[in-house]
């Protein structure tokens, strides 16, 4: 997955969190985030995290920015995750506020195998240039032509290779068939240099199965992203209900209401919100409850004061 821009870099964190065990992984609205990015949970623990794509170090304002957004959407543990570092600020910061720091975390971090793949290509490369120049520095030798056509494919096949994300991997699958079937004729022109056709024959395979686990990844990662939209979708669901409550409440109770939170359990397909009212309403709930419950007839509605003027509505629902 190629990242370009912050939300890409959200959509990679969200992808990660989903593929190592993380549940409900869902991305807030950029534009009520509340410096949160991404919810999730794992092991009955609820996340709060912030995303930052940057190229240099993260400082304190992202931990406070994470700090704060986790209290809103009430996790129990706020995170500030980063392709880059984070100073020395943000360490101090993270270190009061009990915020993890996840550091490193990007897609351009390389595995071994692939910088094996990639060093291999590169040799290959610098060897067809130096051919390329041997050649053209040497008019007597025999199929002259043939080398230097030769040495031009396989260097356009590494490079194709190696920047696949710019070039179609088709394009490098056939450039490496064209290798391939010119070190057939190369063997018998030199038959003492057969060696080099088996190396050839050996990086195609393995540009093969690179093409083949890529199109897998791309598969996957497709599937994985549909999910994360259809999660992304529910949520938008949740709190376009939890905003329709809201204005059932600012009028049954006749006073200003505001969300503080919602959140939604998965196994109790239960959705609970929090919000802020300027007034107190204790005395008023039992009628607003009532209100509530002949909007939602299918699912049942318990309206609560947590005081403070503070209430919360926990609404066990079908269709969220």
């Amino acid at each position: 997955m190629r990242i370009t821009s912050g939300s890409d870099y959200e959509k990679w964190c969200a992808l990660w969190l989903q593929k190592h065990g993380y549940k409900n992984v869902r991305m807030t609205k950029a534009s009520r985030d509340q410096g949160i990015d991404i919810l999730c949970e794992k092991n009955n623990y609820r996340y709060g995290i912030q995303c930052k794509y940057y190229s240099s170090p993260v400082g304190n304002f992202s931990v406070q920015e994470a700090y704060t957004g986790a209290a809103f959407y009430q996790c129990d543990q706020a995170v500030v995750m980063t392709n880059s570092t984070f100073t020395k600020d943000a360490e101090d910061a993270a270190e009061e506020t009990n915020v993890e720091l996840w550091d490193h975390f990007s897609p351009s971090a390389a595995s071994v195998f692939a910088r094996i793949f990639d060093g291999l290509l590169l040799l290959r490369l610098v060897l067809c240039v130096c051919l390329f120049i041997y050649v053209a520095l040497h008019a007597e030798l025999d199929h002259r032509t043939f080398l230097t056509v030769l040495s031009l494919v396989s260097a356009c096949a590494s490079l194709a290779s190696i920047f696949s994300t710019s070039f179609s991997p088709f394009l490098s699958l056939f450039l490496e068939g064209m290798c391939l079937c010119m070190l057939i004729l190369f063997t018998a022109y030199f038959p003492a240099f057969s060696f080099v056709f088996y190396a050839e024959l050996l990086l195609a395979f393995i540009s093969l199965f690179v093409f083949l686990r890529d199109k897998h990844q791309h598969r996957l990662l497709h599937k994985e992203e549909d999910l994360l939209l259809k999660a992304e979708d529910e949520n938008e669901a949740r709190y376009q209900k939890a905003m329709e409550i809201k204005e059932v409440l600012a009028r049954e109770l006749h006073c200003e209401i505001t969300l503080v939170s919602y959140v939604y359990h998965e196994e109790k397909k239960l959705l609970t919100m929090q919000y802020h009212t300027n007034a107190n309403v204790e005395a008023d709930l039992p009628l607003a409850q009532y209100a509530l419950q002949q909007n939602e007839k299918e699912n049942e509605i318990i309206l609560s004061d947590l005081n403070k003027r503070r209430i919360q509505a926990d609404l066990w629902e079908k269709n969220v």
